[in-house]
């Protein structure tokens, strides 16, 4: 009976371990936007963050450029970008890589920076993803333009 409960406890302890390998932090390049949300860490530079991507996955992003970008005490996003957008070769104080749902998903991801230093990342829902998109382009919006974030 001894043999039988220390082989399984064995066999349970070496499972576990197996589990936790698989799950733990992806190695850079990644190709998806959930491993590249766990790679990111504070003070990373936007050079930095490009540097953890495979190619396909940089190409899938939009760079946009904010006059600000802040995260408020009740976990939203507050963005200003002036109307119309940032005129090509022009910079802001803030910029946002900005991601749409990959395929299957249904959220959209940003990354934001401040003078090209990261300051925080977002997920957000369908409904807020286009309302940051409208925004992060410069487009009226005749509501508040604060969105809801989600975390992963």
């Amino acid at each position: 009976m001894k043999k039988v409960l220390a082989l399984g406890l064995t066999a349970l302890v070496l499972i576990t371990s197996l589990l936790v390998g698989c799950s733990g932090t992806p190695k850079a390049p990644v190709s998806k936007q959930l491993d590249l949300d766990k790679l990111i860490t504070e003070n990373m530079t936007l050079d930095q963050v490009n540097a953890l991507m495979k190619p396909a996955l940089k190409d899938s992003y939009v760079l946009y450029q904010a006059t600000t970008a802040s995260l408020n005490a009740a976990g939203s996003w507050a963005v200003k970008v002036p109307e119309g957008g940032f005129a090509a070769g022009k910079t802001g104080d803030y910029q946002v890589i900005y991601f749409n749902p990959e395929k299957g998903k249904t959220e959209y991801y940003a990354i934001f920076f401040k003078a090209n230093v990261y300051i925080g990342k977002a997920w957000f829902n369908g409904s807020n993803g286009i309302l940051m998109q409208n925004v992060l382009q410069g487009k009226k919006i005749a509501t508040d333009t604060t969105t809801t974030t989600t975390t992963k």
